[in-house]
């Protein structure tokens, strides 16, 4: 007896569209998954369509079937990470030219959550044309990679933007075949106004082309910008080096770097990391030699400078010159005996930078200090807090911890910040060893060790008031010697407090308990990115200028550490400051 349906639609004029829809809601979203069938094919026989299978990831549940105006809840069968959803249509067969709809709609939970690093695949078992909807989203103003299938999507060729969603083309898919979707995204905008205006000015697009760049940074999501720039004029990716901080390394922009085809780059997990920092050296200095480059370094912390003049002279003459951002790095410079073989561009006490960087890194101590109490089910108000050091950062966080409503004390080594912090009607205590007592918060801002002498540590540690939170506000683990603490220590009662830090327990008497917020790294790396992105745009432009002049005059700058607040500004880095400060307040971001 012959059968009187097709039983495979594929070949036989069934033509299948498939279209998902993800409705982004405040956590959720809403998938509506619409499969409609038309029966193109001249056969006299009508095609079989038969009951439904489908494959839905896990975090999906709240199942329903619509067809027309009525809607039917379903029941998924949970399959070890995913689960499979079984529909049985009210039609079973499709006459010649006749049409037939559908619609599965559910829920994924939490699906925010994963729109930073989405991957998405669906398989069907019929030829199809398929299409994908993110709607309520968009990536018109954020970086972010779009991969189909493996490879790089090309907007509007493989994909379209919106200024509320993501449209993927429609694409062929079936008989096993599937189609990924794979999303990235950093939280950064697309372009930081004041870095690409200085890069547009410049006439020489390939003006970093015979140049090796070692890029030693904090790897959050703005550094992309910096690195990307000098790719832009000229940089080739594989004469990029980058070495990321241990403590602020964000692995979501790491992935990017990586994804975008820079493949030098190193991410420490442990501090001190100078044994990678000289790996990258080694590696740059091959390069560099292989292909005839010179080296431009941008780094923050004074790692490379230092090194170059103790392990790598032999190589120095590879080396244009520096550009070092922190004051921790230019105090490690100016420390070098020998005398310093390259130019090296001092940013970290510029004017712009001691002018505009203070109020922001002050805001964000406060701000995560903040958020970090709360967790202790206390507020900052009432609460006593020590800062060890009023300069521009200190004194940027007294304030903002004064106007939380917290008992603010200072202590400066400085007679001069003194006088400031009591003129700005501060309590000041004369000695680090008063200030301890009986605060519940103490916060290091001096960027340096508290003393020179270890005996002055084993006097202070039994100081400290029990249940306190220690908190570094410098760019590096600072105040404490890490050496003699780990000597005071009872290290089997050490407990690591998730999103908070690290709980020692001292061998005082009585023992006394310290907590060590981000477990003495500086704070305003540990719950974010620190400073804003538009914010801090104004730092990565002067950097940016900066290794441009390093490059442009090359033959005329000197060696040695030079001073980007002179008056005569023989080199133009005054002017460039003024320009990027001009920039800045002016809201170019």
């Amino acid at each position: 007896m012959l059968d009187p349906f097709v039983k495979n639609p594929s070949g036989f004029g069934l033509d299948c569209s498939i279209e998902d829809k993800f409705i982004l809601e405040l956590k959720d979203a809403l998938l509506y998954r619409t499969i409609k069938y038309k029966n193109n094919s001249n056969l006299s026989k009508p095609i079989l369509l038969g009951p439904k299978e489908i494959i839905y990831p896990y975090h999906c549940d709240d199942f329903y079937l619509i067809i027309g105006d009525q809607k039917f809840e379903v029941f998924p069968v949970q399959e070890d990470y995913s689960r499979k959803v079984k529909i049985k249509l009210p039609i079973d067969k499709l006459e010649h030219l006749q049409e037939f709809q559908f619609t599965i709609l559910c829920r994924w939970r939490d699906f925010y959550n994963f729109l930073a690093n989405l991957h998405f695949s669906f398989r069907y078992n019929d030829v199809a044309k398929y299409k994908l909807v993110i709607k309520n989203y968009s990536l018109s103003h954020i970086k972010y990679i779009l991969e189909i299938d493996g490879c790089e999507a090309i907007k509007n060729t493989d994909y379209y933007v919106t200024n509320d969603e993501i449209i993927i083309s429609e694409k062929t898919i079936g008989l096993n075949k599937e189609i990924c979707v794979k999303l990235m995204t950093i939280s950064t905008p697309l372009k930081l106004g004041i870095l690409e205006a200085n890069k547009e000015k410049e006439k020489n697009k390939n003006l970093f082309l015979k140049h090796t760049i070692i890029v030693i940074q904090h790897l959050l999501s703005d550094a992309v910008h910096l690195i990307e720039a000098f790719e832009d004029l000229g940089a080739k990716k594989e004469a990029i080096f980058i070495v990321g901080i241990p403590y602020s390394t964000k692995h979501q922009t790491v992935n990017y770097l990586k994804k975008k085809g820079f493949k030098n780059i190193s991410t420490p997990n442990k501090y001190p990391f100078e044994d990678s920092v000289r790996e990258c050296m080694s590696a740059a200095i091959e390069y560099a030699k292989r292909e005839n480059k010179s080296i431009v370094v941008v780094e923050d912390g004074g790692y490379v400078v230092p090194l170059l003049h103790s392990e790598f002279v032999k190589d120095s003459g590879l080396f244009l010159g520096a550009i070092e951002q922190t004051a921790n790095g230019i105090w490690r410079d100016k420390k070098i005996e020998s005398p310093i073989c390259c130019p090296v561009i001092n940013v970290a006490e510029s004017t712009i930078k001691q002018r505009l960087e203070p109020p922001l890194i002050g805001r964000s101590v406060s701000k995560n200090i903040e958020l970090i109490i709360n967790k202790t089910y206390h507020s900052l108000e009432g609460i006593k807090i020590g800062i060890v050091g009023y300069g521009n950062i200190g004194s940027a966080i007294a304030k903002n911890l004064k106007s939380n409503g917290s008992i603010v004390t200072i202590y400066d080594k400085k007679s001069i910040n003194r006088t400031s912090a009591k003129n700005d009607g501060f309590e000041v205590k004369d000695t680090i060893f008063e200030l301890v007592k009986d605060r519940k918060i103490i916060i290091e801002s001096t960027g340096e060790p508290w003393f020179p002498n270890v005996k002055d540590y084993k006097t202070l540690i039994p100081d400290f008031n029990h249940g306190c939170y220690f908190v570094s506000a410098s760019s590096k683990r600072m105040g404490l010697d890490y050496s003699e603490f780990n000597k005071w220590i009872e290290p089997d009662l050490t407990t690591n407090i998730p999103g908070l830090g690290v709980r020692y327990i001292l061998r005082t008497d009585p023992p006394r308990e310290i907590t060590l917020v981000a477990d003495g790294y500086p704070i305003n790396f540990f719950l974010g990115e620190s400073v804003p992105d538009f914010d801090i745009a104004f730092i990565l432009a002067w950097l940016f200028k900066c290794a441009q002049i390093l490059v442009e005059k090359q033959k005329v700058l000197p060696k040695g550490i030079i001073d980007t607040n002179e008056d005569s500004d023989k080199w133009g880095f005054l002017a460039a400051q003024n320009s990027i400060t001009e920039d800045h307040d002016h809201g170019l971001s």
